[in-house]
């Protein structure tokens, strides 16, 4: 009987791993999704520009990329700063200047190649709409004051910028890692003016790019946000 028992059990186990295997390697396969919800209403906006909440820096995060990052887990020291859309950087001795060499072969969603010019038109976006008093009241680019730590970008080459600052400040690459700092589309980045919500258009409700995913679907109903769909950015 103890033998007839084994038998069948071995038998089971190598019917269910034959079924398991089949559906491995040719059964239908689940749609990877990933669910988050939130008890978050409306966003403000989607523009690096402006937002300046949690869950609105999540997003960005999502949908654009910076020029540095930093290392998840770590204190955000000095030492604690990751290479991202940029490779490397070097500080000048007074402080007043960093050098940037971006990284190459970085496709926007229409296939353009990002490069210094974009990282040129962000910060002078950005600095520009605080500047001309578009985010009286709100905003990341007011609250941390770009207008007064960046003086100007500069293009040292295809792949190179330089920042010059009004005066030297310590954490300058932290600043540079947070959302506020994100690269932006120029194409879908207006110079004068703020992306905002535009119904049944998610590619026209932000100005992001350069993330791992994509806005597939932005849905707003009663004034209140029902669904962000993201995918993945297949660049």
């Amino acid at each position: 009987m103890q033998r007839n028992q084994v038998i069948a059990v071995v038998v089971i186990v190598l019917i269910v791993g034959s079924v398991a295997g089949y559906i491995y390697f040719f059964g239908p396969t689940p749609e990877a999704i990933i669910v988050m919800g939130t008890t978050d209403s409306v966003e403000t906006s989607l523009d690096p520009a402006q937002a300046y909440d949690y869950f609105g820096w999540e997003m960005i995060m999502s949908l654009s990329s910076g020029l540095v990052d930093i290392e998840p887990g770590s204190q955000a020291g000095p030492d604690d700063i990751e290479p991202a859309l940029a490779t490397s950087w070097v500080m000048s001795s007074s402080g007043l200047y960093w050098d940037f060499v971006l990284r190459e072969n970085v496709l926007y969603e229409d296939g353009r190649e990002f490069n210094a010019t974009d990282v040129k038109y962000t910060f002078d976006r950005n600095c520009n709409l605080t500047g001309d008093g578009l985010l009286e009241e709100d905003g990341a680019q007011l609250a941390l004051e770009y207008n007064l730590i960046i003086k100007n970008v500069t293009i040292t080459g295809e792949f190179a910028v330089r920042f010059n600052l009004y005066q030297p400040f310590a954490p300058f690459l932290q600043l540079l890692s947070c959302q506020a700092s994100y690269i932006v589309d120029r194409v879908h980045a207006p110079k004068a003016e703020l992306v905002q919500f535009t119904s049944g258009n998610p590619r026209a409700s932000h100005p992001c790019g350069l993330g791992p995913f994509i806005l597939e679907n932005w849905t707003r109903s009663g004034g209140a946000d029902v669904e962000f769909r993201l995918r993945k950015n297949p660049n």
